[in-house]
């Protein structure tokens, strides 16, 4: 008696639920986490060129990343920055808020939501924002810059030479836009 092909996949597409594909060997859990952080360094070298061309190609490496692990938070946390850049503030915040929702302790999808609240005027959500990716890494000096930055046009400049040295320390003071804002900070500036 001949069987339909259908009649035979029957039982593997029943039992296909049984199955977890998705469950990686150590080997190809490590592949991938290589293929995943080589995406996202390709992704960072073309949004620091910055053009509407090479966006395109961090958003390409993205999306690539994310067939990998579409619930990465560092994937969705990058997509949100490449649509900051292009000044699509709605869609960052979408992607900003996906990465927490994956990782709530993903400090950096903080930092960058706190970016995108107070490019749109919402100071006092930004703040809490990096209050927050500051108690998760106190080791975050960009958290901590952009906190100094915050407190320093609220007219607080104490408390931002504060969190600017405290930045410093964590840096090894090897960012220059910190270093600018602490010569600002300054009792002799």
């Amino acid at each position: 008696m001949r069987r339909s092909a259908l009649s035979l996949l029957t039982p593997l597409l029943l039992c296909s639920s049984c199955v977890d594909y998705r469950a990686l060997s150590p080997e190809q859990a490590a592949l991938r986490e290589e293929h995943l952080q080589s995406l996202l360094n390709q992704s960072i070298e073309y949004m620091e060129q910055g053009s509407d061309d090479t966006l395109e190609n961090a958003n390409n490496a993205l999306e690539l990343a994310r067939d990998l692990d579409p619930n990465d938070p560092r994937v969705l946390d990058a997509l949100g920055c490449v649509e900051w850049r292009r000044g699509n503030y709605k869609l960052a915040a979408y992607f900003f808020e996906k990465a927490l929702a994956a990782d709530s302790g993903y400090d950096r999808a903080y930092v960058h939501l706190a970016l995108n609240e107070e490019r749109l005027g919402r100071i006092d959500s930004a703040e809490e924002l990096l209050r927050i990716a500051i108690q998760l890494n106190p080791m975050n000096f960009r958290a901590r810059n952009n906190y100094a930055a915050l407190l320093l046009d609220k007219g607080f400049p104490h408390e931002a030479r504060k969190q600017l040295q405290r930045a410093a320390h964590s840096a090894g003071r090897e960012d220059a836009i910190m270093e600018i804002n602490l010569r600002q900070t300054s009792p002799s500036y």
